[in-house]
């Protein structure tokens, strides 16, 4: 006999309700359910985005695993990731585990949206790929694990597009670097900075984009100033810091920018440079940038 009326109403609500139970516990179980080429990871199951987790939560669910459709994403919101199971994170996310645990294995993370900027701020992290980033959100957008908060000890190699910027005054690594993109533009202001390959640059951002270590702000040195001592402060390009004669093996000399020559004359005064060779006159010699022993041709 066909059951038909309250009967059946009451046998499709026990069915659904049988469903909703069932599909409570993989609400809580966090795993992968598959419709269509689609998948879902079931977590804190309000499927509806009502806030509640309730009933109707899984009638949505079951209306999408039975007859397709749009993927109740909203059932993947807080989400979790990684563990023994390596659980993993939506399309535009990343798994973002606790600070400090590098060289962990099967952590447990928190699947967190890859930003889309970042503000131009300077508040460095250390990843756990040794990098230091300019601020946590730049750590996020790269996808890397947190190690610490403050930069790393070294910069440890920095991505594509990317240079490794040492403090002012720190012309040579390693050092506590920080990984910042090449500028590809820069304003076209005049606040001059010199770096550490002798060039006055019209203002940092230039440098940043000549990717050239900053010595110190204002203008590299002009021909006549003064230059070396213990800052080691530069010449300017096309000059050399001339030392006193008789200081080569001195601690931080200081000397005076010359101009370095294109050509010299061809005249016999020889003199003795620092790395023990003589030269036709000092001319050559400071051509050759090399710093004056003595007078007169080397012993």
């Amino acid at each position: 006999m066909a059951m038909e009326g309250p009967t059946m109403k009451k046998l499709i609500f026990v069915a659904l309700s049988v469903n909703a139970l069932l599909l409570a516990g993989l609400f809580w179980q966090q795993i992968p359910v598959a419709q269509g080429g689609q998948q879902v990871i079931i977590r804190n199951g309000d499927c509806n985005g009502d806030g509640v987790r309730e009933l109707a939560d899984a009638v949505y669910f079951l209306t999408w695993f039975f007859r397709g459709g749009p993927a109740p994403v909203r059932c993947n919101e807080p989400a979790t990731c990684g563990g023994f199971a390596g659980t993993p994170c939506e399309t535009g996310e990343f798994c973002d585990l606790p600070a400090g645990l590098c060289n962990g294995a099967d952590l447990t993370g928190e699947c967190k949206p890859v930003p889309q900027g970042c503000p131009e701020i300077f508040d460095p992290v250390c990843g756990c790929n040794g990098v230091t980033y300019a601020n946590d959100c730049e750590r996020q957008v790269a996808g890397v694990q947190l190690d610490h908060t403050g930069a790393c000890d070294l910069c440890g190699g920095c991505g594509a597009g990317e240079f490794c910027y040492l403090p002012e005054g720190q012309c040579t690594g390693p050092g506590p670097g920080v990984c910042e993109p090449v500028p590809p533009l820069c304003p076209a202001i005049f606040v001059p900075v010199c770096g550490c390959d002798g060039v006055t640059y019209s203002n940092d951002c230039e440098r940043k984009k000549a990717q050239v270590q900053l010595d110190h702000t204002g203008s590299c040195g002009a021909a006549g100033d003064f230059c070396g001592g213990i800052a080691g402060f530069p010449c300017g390009a096309g000059l050399f810091c001339d030392i006193p004669a008789g200081q080569c093996q001195v601690a931080d000399p200081s000397g005076t920018c010359v101009t370095v020559p294109a050509i010299c004359p061809a005249i016999f005064d020889p003199v003795c440079g620092c790395n023990g060779t003589t030269y036709d006159n000092d001319c050559e010699r400071r051509k050759a940038q090399v710093q004056l022993d003595h007078d007169g041709a080397c012993p």
